[in-house]
């Protein structure tokens, strides 16, 4: 892995662009994953032929939806993904994440001329052209650039005094580390610097790292780009994949994570979307304290649940209070989950949720730190599991925010993103990792598969039903409340 020197990084928003030339690498096609399918290439001509077993892209439905072409904007740039790539969690995942993509050529699928750009002179049917140049050009995307957010921004959320310490912590050598001094509080106490980085959080599990200052204003600036590209219409599903970082307090930095996106972005969805269903996937529980009191946003958390296991929150009777009563759902899992019965759960509590709840917009939280041969060691999935379960919410066919999150054993990180990315274009990619700068990481096989977990799964039959049997019951409440709310809109209309 390369060393990651922040001195490199001289603009943190800088326009950078990858190629659109078509990647000169040859990849092998012969087999490839898409839609849950094996598909093989004909070797004179590019045909695509799909084997029909257990094939659901055949039926008539399906079909339908991709020809719907969906406009799929990705948060990239360089220099983002170097700054990201400097997070102590983290360190380097980012690069191995967007490197894998771009060696996929899932690249060529993107056009970098702006739509309104376009408009000013040729008509719609011009920018339409490039999605008829091939059979299966069936969506396009496009590079949402990554921006530093503003003081402003950081505070829609988080508490200003957090807020200006965690943009001057790094600025402080060792020296001044042990000196007390006035810092940036409202009052005219003296606290020691120590104190105060135990009072914001940063330390253990949230060190300060050089490069802080410049990264919180990137994670929080990105989510809140890729939001503006649904407000505004340009896309219909946003990816920022290093985003996704869910446990931040409002004046505490928690769980690896320094501040909230994902918080911010709801609120910045807010501002087109009346209700907003965030749905986090992530081995640990997302928080949803934020909107404990909210109608308006749906809080769905798919993690594991255990003594001792962090952050010890999210317990299925924690359903949110006041006006967001039953507006917090929470599964929490065994050990051991296996990909059936990952599957069949959250298949069932997102379908019941999506039809009680009916969202305008969703934000879906892709930790993928569930995945088998994740240090956590606690889940059995397979890149498969996570990625039929984006496409089952990207189905529902509303504006759709998907994020990063955990993930720490990160050449499989990197498999699980780029193989949802491939899926959300329409992209078929190969089975053979490609060769390219971080190649070594995927040994010894070099597949972008990885195999499922065999530790015994600790969700038995009782346990699945009675969890969900008693989400079914919330949600009708949530279904009654919704068109209670409705019926009482159209009589004063």
């Amino acid at each position: 892995m390369d060393h990651f020197n922040i001195e490199s990084v001289n603009s943190v928003v800088d326009g950078d662009r990858l190629s659109s030339q078509p990647n000169t690498r040859s990849i092998n096609a012969n087999n490839t994953i898409t839609d849950n399918c094996l598909i093989k290439r004909s070797r004179s001509t590019d045909n695509v032929f799909l084997e029909a077993s257990n094939c659901e892209s055949t039926s008539r439905k399906r079909r339908q939806r991709c020809d719907n072409h969906r406009r799929v904007g990705y948060v990239y740039s360089r220099a983002y993904a170097d700054v990201a790539a400097l997070l102590p969690s983290n360190h380097g995942r980012s690069l191995l994440v967007h490197s894998l993509i771009e060696v996929y050529d899932i690249w060529n699928r993107v056009m970098y001329v702006p739509v309104e750009a376009l408009s000013v002179i040729h008509s719609y049917y011009v920018w339409r052209v490039p999605r008829c140049l091939s059979r299966d050009f069936r969506t396009w995307c496009s590079i949402i650039s990554p921006y530093a957010a503003t003081d402003d921004e950081l505070a829609v959320f988080h508490s200003s005094d957090f807020v200006e310490f965690m943009l001057q912590a790094e600025k402080y050598d060792e020296n001044v580390k042990q000196n007390t001094m006035s810092m940036l509080c409202t009052s005219d106490e003296e606290f020691s610097y120590e104190e105060l980085l135990s009072d914001y959080g940063l330390e253990h599990d949230c060190p300060v790292f050089k490069g802080l200052a410049k990264y919180i204003r990137l994670v929080v600036g990105s989510t809140i780009a890729a939001a503006q590209a649904l407000n505004k219409g340009e896309v219909d599903v946003a990816i920022h994949w290093d985003g996704g970082r869910h446990h931040a307090k409002r004046s505490s930095a928690q769980g690896f994570c320094y501040v909230n996106d994902v918080v911010i972005g709801i609120i910045e969805l807010r501002k087109k979307f009346d209700r907003i269903l965030y749905i986090d996937l992530d081995l640990h529980h997302g928080d949803e304290s934020a909107f404990l009191y909210s109608d308006k946003i749906l809080t769905l958390s798919f993690h594991h649940y255990a003594a001792g296991f962090y952050p010890g929150t999210g317990k299925l009777n924690d359903i949110g209070h006041g006006l967001g009563l039953y507006h917090t759902i929470n599964v929490p899992l065994r050990r051991g989950l296996n990909g059936s019965s990952f599957r069949r759960v959250f298949s069932q509590v997102t379908k019941q949720t999506f039809e009680a709840f009916r969202p305008d917009a969703i934000i879906i939280q892709c930790g993928c730190d569930g995945l088998a041969g994740d240090p956590s060691r606690e889940w059995n999935l397979d890149i498969d599991n996570f990625g039929q379960c984006v496409r089952e919410v990207v189905e529902w066919d509303k504006p759709t925010l998907v994020l990063g999150g955990g993930g720490y054993n990160h050449a499989n990180a990197a498999r699980c993103n780029a193989y949802i990315t491939s899926l959300l274009t329409n992209t078929p990619i190969s089975e053979d990792i490609p060769e390219h700068k971080y190649f070594e990481e995927y040994g010894p096989d070099f597949s972008l598969l990885i195999d499922p977990g065999n530790q015994q799964d600790a969700n038995d039959e009782d346990y699945i039903v009675s969890i969900l049997s008693t989400i079914k019951k919330y949600l009708e409440t949530v279904r009654s409340k919704r068109e209670s709310y409705h019926q009482r809109h159209l009589s004063k209309s």
